[in-house]
């Protein structure tokens, strides 16, 4: 029994219905299920990240827990959730983290997924860390100016990013977690080629078949950007700075993907075309 976290999360959700798919079984935790729409055959288990008796109840059985914990509550919820696990006999730990810790940053997102890391890795279960890269759905951001204005206003630099599908991330996390061979290693997630922003607006404009304006945000406009939409404080600001980094670890293609999956990882263009109707 595979415990899911963060189930109805494009990459929980990926994880849940390959697993369904192999009949491995599988339980997923969700807030509300009623709007979860699980697939027949996954258990779902009602859980709040506040409530350590519902977390316990959910992790009773289960042999091995894919961590997926929300954004600013990550560290707390992976040392809550990893206690949990080692109470309730889970054997395999594996934790969704981020390429962001190879920075030396003292921002609070690394911070966060360092902490996470170190909860899982402290613990008395096997564990495997995914450190992923830049995902391919982030672009689903450029929505909302595509359909208003066809218009793409990234507020990263145009730089190259090996951008990574998050069905590839899921695909690498269930072979994770029932294949032997990952406890107590990291895997680097990134897509298999480097695309800039303006490349990926490229794509879009041709599948579209509509041509999109292009425009680069100073560094000034990306910020304002960024607080008018996640909102003011100065763990949002040390992010976005973060982000407009030259030199960011997400940049370069990582071999793990191609090697874990034995295929090559899918393309930005093989993502755009699964998910152009958010576009249209």
């Amino acid at each position: 029994m595979i415990l899911v976290t963060g189930a109805t999360g494009k990459i929980g959700r990926g994880v849940v219905d390959l697993l369904n798919h192999k009949h491995v079984a599988v339980r997923a935790v969700v807030r509300d299920p009623a709007r979860a729409a699980m697939p027949h055959g996954v258990e779902v288990v009602v859980s709040d990240y506040n409530d350590l008796t519902t977390v316990a109840a959910a992790a009773t059985g289960a042999d091995a827990l894919f961590l997926m914990a929300p954004g600013p509550f990550l560290a707390d919820y992976a040392a809550k959730m990893t206690e949990v696990a080692q109470r309730a006999g889970i054997r395999h730990i594996v934790v969704l983290s981020s390429l962001s810790v190879e920075m030396n940053h003292g921002n609070a997102f690394i911070i966060e997924h360092k902490a996470a890391e170190a909860a899982v890795r402290n613990s008395r279960c096997d564990w495997t860390i995914l450190r992923v890269g830049e995902l391919a759905s982030n672009t689903l951001g450029w929505a909302k100016s595509i359909k208003s204005a066809r218009l793409v206003e990234p507020l990263i630099r145009n730089d190259p990013s090996a951008r990574i599908d998050p069905y590839d991330v899921s695909a690498v996390a269930v072979v994770a977690l029932t294949q032997p061979g990952h406890a107590g290693r990291i895997h680097e997630l990134t897509g298999g080629e480097s695309t800039t922003p303006q490349e990926c607006a490229g794509i879009l404009s041709q599948l579209l078949g509509v041509k999109l304006a292009y425009s680069e945000l100073t560094d000034k406009e990306a910020e304002e950007r960024w607080i008018s939409i996640f909102g003011d404080s100065p763990t949002q600001r040390e992010r976005i700075r973060t982000l407009r980094e030259r030199d960011l670890p997400w940049m370069a293609v990582r071999a793990d993907v191609e090697t874990l999956l034995d295929r090559r990882p899918r393309t930005y263009l093989d993502w755009a075309r699964a998910n152009l109707s958010a576009f249209h």
